[in-house]
């Protein structure tokens, strides 16, 4: 839609031609989500010669626009009802582990680090962690040493970054035609398997719930758009590509063996065939 109404904008050819050709092409849009077809009415509504070129009158236009927008809206909040909705049950699973504070043997390290630190603190995790090839985690960690009398904050940001990679679970099983039911209960099934049950209770490991949640959405941008939408925009194609990637190596970064989720979304194209 967006190249049809760049060739409009700029095009000097015979406008009733293009109309016709447009005002087909715009009848089949209409079965497509609203998010792709919403620039046309925009476009119609800044330029009254495209408006004219696509047949359609500037009341039309701008009413269209306007349930375009709504639906958009609809569901924009539809889903941050989803996200919220496995935030709250998963943080009723993990409750226990958010109601007191407590330590589990692999934490006391932090939790010296913390009493112990010096000035070079900082650039003695950085250096430990990227001679395993996880500066980022070097990060994570001296974050939450210097916040170890937080534990349930800690926790609970580890619960929202649960949450989040659910829906991004979600969002791929629903790409690839599960029921929203289904795919929800499938997602929040994968939330609370043992090795999730274990990143969410070790303060050390807190962080290896955002390398899966980076994976995640490294491989829905990778794996998706060209496996089942079939996109033909080399551009568009080649910027989500090159995001994901850099998504990807940052959760390398994290932890590699939680990165490897990347390859797990690539399978489920392969399971819906």
């Amino acid at each position: 839609p967006n190249d049809l109404i760049s060739w409009l904008s700029r095009s000097a050819i015979n406008r009733s031609v293009a109309g016709r050709h447009a005002a087909s092409f715009i009848k089949k849009t209409f079965a497509i989500p609203a998010n792709d077809w919403v620039p046309i009415f925009a476009t119609a509504l800044a330029f009254p010669k495209v408006a004219n070129a696509l047949g359609i009158s500037p009341g039309e236009a701008e009413t269209t626009f306007e349930k375009a927008k709504m639906h958009i809206i609809k569901k924009a909040f539809i889903n941050f009802a989803i996200i919220f909705a496995f935030i709250i049950i998963l943080s009723i699973i993990y409750s226990s582990l958010i109601k007191t504070d407590f330590l589990f043997s692999d934490d006391y390290g932090l939790a010296q680090d913390h009493f112990t630190r010096n000035q070079s603190y900082l650039l003695e995790i950085i250096q430990s962690t990227s001679s395993e090839g996880r500066f980022v985690l070097g990060l994570f960690w001296y974050g939450i040493s210097n916040h170890i009398e937080y534990l349930s904050f800690i926790r609970i940001l580890a619960i929202i970054g649960l949450g989040l990679s659910a829906y991004v679970i979600y969002i791929i099983l629903k790409i690839y035609g599960s029921k929203a039911d289904h795919a929800f209960l499938v997602s929040l099934l994968v939330c609370t398997l043992p090795s999730f049950q274990i990143f969410v209770s070790f303060l050390v490991l807190t962080p290896f719930v955002y390398a899966t949640l980076l994976s995640l959405i490294a491989g829905l941008l990778s794996f998706c758009p060209s496996l089942k939408q079939k996109s033909t925009n080399t551009k568009y194609r080649t910027i989500q590509f090159l995001i994901s990637m850099v998504l990807f190596v940052i959760a390398m970064h994290i932890n590699q063996p939680a990165t490897m989720t990347y390859w797990a979304v690539g399978i489920v194209p392969l399971l819906s065939l």
